[in-house]
């Protein structure tokens, strides 16, 4: 009775989360499904068919959503123009001479999509276009699902409680080509996938930077006399802060991270450089 209870108030309080994703409310599920049957071979087969649309479902996000493109009017780039030019600040750090706007914070100009991103990461050939302050968070998840993914088609065909990692190894070659084709095939995606989730995860976590900003602050230290830590930027709030403005989990308000509009944020002043001094690098 009293596991019953706990099954369905469980239930009942991540189906009332105060949150938009259902893909966090689809996993919690699964985990308090998986918790209340793990012994049963079904439970594997739910968590696959899980994992396997979130991958579809924030690929697709990624691939339809807009990653943060600085947009400005035709009047806008007549007056960032004139204002620029009468202060004699056309520094390409500030002032895009492709976009014609005064650059936000944290902003590149992706030449592939024509366009000033915010917090650009970088341009991805998988999705064919950037990611952004607002495609962050997916471009993301979509590697970690992606290696979850791996993870369980390599798992799933070799028992290794029951006959050890040779045992496994040899069972898999002598089986069939066709699962060995698709073992080394899963092996591999898992290890790229995972790869970029670790690159990442560092990235966002320890350095709070992205992969555009880290390459900028990586050849402006080849010139320094003394390099410096990538630690040592502005944006870097600590791990557990950084995790928290990255991850939409609010965990029903216990985590309150400050929202930022990365399009919005402008330059204090004409002559402010994001990582132009050693001391703020």
């Amino acid at each position: 009775f009293l596991l019953c209870v706990a099954l369905l108030g469980s239930v009942g309080a991540i189906l009332d989360m105060d949150s938009e994703s259902w893909l966090l409310k689809g996993f919690l599920l699964a985990c308090v499904i998986g918790g209340t049957n793990v012994a049963s071979s079904a439970t594997v087969q739910v968590l696959f068919m899980l994992n396997a649309t979130a991958l579809l479902y924030y690929y697709l996000r990624a691939c339809g959503t807009d990653p943060g493109f600085v947009r400005s009017t035709e009047e806008e780039k007549k007056k960032n123009v004139l204002v620029l030019a009468e202060a004699g600040c056309f520094n390409p750090r500030v002032f895009c001479t492709s976009s014609l706007i005064k650059k936000p914070m944290r902003t590149q100009h992706c030449y592939v999509c024509d366009a000033c991103v915010a917090k650009q990461d970088h341009h991805s050939i998988w999705i064919n276009g950037c990611i952004g302050t607002r495609t962050s968070g997916r471009g993301s998840v979509s590697p970690w699902a992606a290696a979850n993914g791996a993870d369980w088609v390599t798992h799933c065909p070799l028992r290794y409680a029951e006959q050890g990692l040779w045992g496994a190894a040899s069972a898999l070659v002598d089986c069939s080509p066709w699962l060995l084709c698709v073992f080394f095939l899963a092996f591999y995606h898992t290890c790229w996938s995972s790869s970029i989730l670790l690159v990442q995860l560092y990235q966002i976590a320890v350095l709070g930077l992205t992969s555009a900003e880290r390459t900028t602050l990586v050849l402006q230290q080849r010139r320094l006399q003394q390099p410096v830590s990538l630690r040592q930027n502005p944006y870097n709030l600590g791990v557990l802060r950084n995790l928290v403005s990255f991850s939409p989990v609010r965990c029903c308000g216990l985590f309150k991270p400050a929202v930022i509009d990365w399009t919005q944020q402008l330059p204090h002043g004409p002559d402010h450089l994001m990582f132009a001094h050693a001391d703020t690098v």
